[in-house]
């Protein structure tokens, strides 16, 4: 079964917090432009708010179970 991964990026010109975006093992999914400031980039993973978004995930899958 195909992991599927959720991910937010950091816009390192204004900071804008870009995502969440939906990717697959296999497909890499990275922002075009920040909406914010319209910057082609760079962008930086942003590790705070994927371990955020999974620990919810990790919760709902918890309480399903019930």
């Amino acid at each position: 079964m195909p992991q599927l991964s959720v991910i937010k990026y950091d816009c390192v010109k204004c900071g804008f917090i870009l995502g969440p975006f939906y990717q697959s093992q296999d497909q890499e999914i990275k922002p075009g432009t920040c909406p914010e400031c319209q910057s082609n980039g760079p962008f930086e993973l942003n590790m705070e708010q994927v371990s955020i978004l999974l620990l919810h995930l990790e919760q709902c899958k918890f309480y399903s179970w019930f």
